[in-house]
């Protein structure tokens, strides 16, 4: 496929996307399914990303208006309670990103009481922040720290990539595999490790969009201060799953690595890293449907899944990092 096929490809499959937005959303904004607040975070970083600032304060005006708690926080559903902060920080960059300031401000404001103050990583739940111990949400953690670089909290979002750095250092046994469960106190958990708490090399069906996290938070961190030592830790992060995965480039649960690999060609320039990014989105794209929206077959027996929220949150993502691919691509072809 030529470059021009491809960016011309990466392009539909946005447009697509966009369309069933268009299609699935009704006169008060809101979408044509039961959805929480979780069907919206990623549809507002999406739209800014793609040019649609029309679409970015629409959804925004909505989440003020229908998800945000009288204390100022957010509402979300109950499964999202050890998580705490991964939906709010989203929005934190989307508010960002939109000019948003005092719905980003309010929001990151949130995500910083749940920081640690040791450690820089950030507890999963109220409960465990309230109690100052607890487990550390890795996931919560990376998405916060890209809230904190995107909201110009600097000094929080560099306490992070310290948190990561810390995290990549005492791994036992890196070359096998990568842990990203950490207890405070006891440090990174070993042996209670699950299916999504570490990632084996060797093994299929990883959950490497951590790594892309990991990766990403780490370029936010370098973005923020100006210290390599960030952007040297998200290159090995990044090495680790590239040279060791088995099944990488074709498992969609890979998808955040594609952010990554985008996120790297930006810092450094390298080549290689576009055609990475592209590589992931040649993959995300055979997963668009016919109506716009995106399978994930590793983790929904059939599409589309029984809770239709999942569809506008998870395919706003894919086509954000197909986008990301698409602008790589497009700045190599113009060397």
């Amino acid at each position: 496929m030529t470059d021009a096929n491809r960016i011309a490809t990466y392009n539909s499959a946005i447009d697509g996307a966009l369309q069933w937005i268009a299609e699935n959303r009704q006169p008060d904004g809101t979408f044509r399914m039961e959805a929480s607040s979780a069907a919206y975070f990623s549809v507002v970083t999406f739209a800014n990303y793609t040019g649609r600032r029309d679409l970015a304060y629409s959804v925004l005006q909505l989440i003020a208006d229908r998800f945000i708690d009288t204390d100022g926080t957010l509402k979300q559903p109950d499964g999202r309670k050890n998580n705490i902060a991964y939906v709010p920080s989203w929005i934190v960059w989307g508010a960002a990103g939109a000019r948003w300031l005092s719905l980003s401000n309010q929001l990151v404001a949130f995500t910083q009481s749940m920081q640690h103050v040791d450690t820089g990583g950030v507890f999963g739940s109220i409960l465990e922040r309230n109690r100052g111990q607890g487990a550390i949400s890795f996931d919560g953690t990376t998405l916060a720290g890209i809230g904190f670089g995107r909201a110009g909290r600097n000094e929080a979002c560099r306490r992070v990539g310290d948190y990561l750095l810390q995290l990549l250092a005492v791994q036992p046994a890196v070359n096998d595999r990568f842990y990203t469960d950490w207890q405070q106190p006891g440090g990174l958990m070993t042996n209670e490790a699950t299916t999504a708490s570490v990632l084996q090399w060797d093994q299929p069906n990883q959950h490497y969009y951590k790594i892309g996290l990991f990766v990403v938070a780490l370029l936010e961190a370098y973005g923020a201060s100006g210290d390599r030592e960030y952007l040297d830790g998200a290159v090995k992060g990044y090495r680790l799953a590239t040279d060791r995965a088995v099944d990488l480039w074709n498992n969609t649960l890979s998808h955040k690595m594609c952010w990554a690999a985008a996120g790297l060609f930006a810092a450094t320039g390298d080549a290689g890293y576009a055609e990475d990014a592209c590589r992931y989105a040649d993959h995300l794209i055979t997963l668009q449907q016919n109506d716009g929206g995106f399978h994930y077959p590793e983790l929904w027996s059939s599409y589309p899944p029984d809770a239709m929220e999942l569809v506008p949150n998870l395919m706003c993502q894919l086509v954000l990092w197909v986008a990301m691919a698409r602008d790589a691509l497009m700045a190599i072809s113009k060397k």
